[in-house]
């Protein structure tokens, strides 16, 4: 299947529910977003992921609550989340396979955090990326790219099946799972 194969679906259904009128019900459907959307454009949704086999979803599991107190602040904990997530994505793929890497991010309202985001970003992927190899990280608005959009509906569905134990989105795309890795499954303490 082509990576945009998915995409003109998605296009196709938002436009396709602008027409019966839905999208009144749904903040207009300017983008999709799982946390917003009615069940029944989730469902949609998952309808169109589903079959797409062009995608890859690794996610690291942090319970806020066993998070050290002294590594909490974003700008200490999102450096060591994101260098254990880069660390084994890119242990998945043959450095000969790929010269460039470009990371899209949703855009971040604070600049504060922005920069905090991208620093951690940028410290991680130069120090995992072999040398030779260049990256570029963007920051669009979610609203703008299909693919920040599939992100945040796999993003959500993981979210659910930890957070609630909510299994139905997280099954609809299964077999692009690659790992859901809690990194503090071992942590007994609770700092709240």
């Amino acid at each position: 299947m082509e990576p945009y194969h998915c995409i003109l679906d998605l296009y196709s259904l938002k436009h396709s529910l602008i027409e019966q009128g839905l999208a009144r019900h749904s903040h207009s459907l300017e983008c999709f977003h799982a946390s917003e959307d009615a069940q029944s454009i989730r469902d949609a949704v998952f309808d169109i992921l589903r079959p797409c086999d062009h995608f890859s979803i690794y996610s690291i599991i942090v319970e806020k609550n066993k998070v050290n107190p002294t590594i909490r602040d974003t700008a200490v904990l999102y450096p060591k989340i994101y260098e254990s997530l880069l660390k084994y994505v890119l242990l998945q793929y043959s450095p000969d396979v790929y010269s460039d890497l470009v990371i899209f991010t949703d855009a971040i309202p604070l600049k504060k955090k922005l920069k905090e985001v991208e620093k951690a970003l940028k410290t991680t992927i130069s120090k995992e990326l072999p040398p030779g190899h260049k990256f570029t990280i963007l920051h669009h608005q979610s609203k703008s790219h299909y693919y920040l959009q599939i992100a945040d509906y796999c993003s959500w569905a993981v979210y659910v099946k930890w957070e609630r134990g909510e299994t139905r989105p997280i099954s609809a795309i299964a077999s692009n799972v690659r790992s859901e890795f809690d990194i503090y499954q071992k942590g007994k303490t609770k700092y709240y």
